[in-house]
């Protein structure tokens, strides 16, 4: 695999290499194997766990040269579509945070955000996943990394949420921010400062952000806003 992955890092450099990619199916079929294997690195604990971190890594190439080739399916493609409905599953079979597949998922994560990957069509899939799919009583990984999401697509690419969304995602996040657990406190709250400093941004009404953010107390509210200030 790293045969594989150190060329890939610096193919627009490599005629060859490239040319395989955009006008031979290369692209293509590196990206059918990623998703091979994060499949079966989803569906099964045999797969050992260096392997597993390099398909991700795999997988981040294939991010970052995407912009970069021609002729080769887009970020918006079905394909990268599953390759994220796996990072999803295999986030929720982690047992603890400092999992290094957790890091590696959070960083294949955070380059599709930053690639802009994620559409308004995403952010309501992961608003239902979190209002169909929290246990309380299991490791909590899931929901505080979907939580996490939702606050980078709203910091970062926030001209893909719509306006009723916002509403869905302040909703959503009253139960984890009233929740026992510190990860869901934390991370709800973050979300929450990111509505709330992208509201002020686009000059809407004191009214219009009493009304969105009519379920915190007082003392919430200005826990939100201190957030808020803080990151200026």
């Amino acid at each position: 695999m790293n045969d594989l992955i150190v060329p890939l890092l610096a193919a627009s450099h490599h005629n060859a290499l490239r040319k395989w990619l955009e006008n031979e199916d290369g692209y293509d079929e590196l990206l059918t194997l990623s998703k091979l294997l994060l499949n079966s690195a989803d569906e099964t604990t045999l797969i050992p766990i260096n392997m597993a971190c390099k398909c991700i890594v795999l997988t981040e190439c294939l991010v970052l040269m995407n912009s970069q080739l021609s002729n080769v399916p887009s970020l918006a493609s079905a394909a990268f579509h599953d390759i994220w409905d796996f990072v999803v599953d295999m986030v929720g079979k982690l047992s603890d945070y400092s999992n290094e597949l957790y890091v590696l998922l959070q960083e294949l994560r955070d380059l599709l955000n930053e690639a802009q990957f994620f559409s308004s069509k995403d952010i309501t899939s992961i608003v239902s996943l979190l209002a169909t799919q929290t246990q309380e009583n299991g490791t909590r990984i899931k929901e505080t990394f979907l939580i996490e999401t939702l606050s980078l697509i709203i910091s970062r690419n926030a001209e893909h949420i719509k306006e009723h969304q916002y509403s869905e995602i302040v909703q959503m996040m009253q139960f984890f921010f009233e929740s026992d657990f510190s990860e869901w406190r934390s991370a709800s709250a973050g979300v929450l400062a990111n509505v709330l400093k992208q509201f002020k941004s686009t000059y809407s009404s004191d009214d219009a952000i009493r009304r969105l953010f009519g379920f915190l107390s007082h003392q919430q509210f200005q826990l939100i806003t201190r957030i808020v200030s803080s990151s200026n």
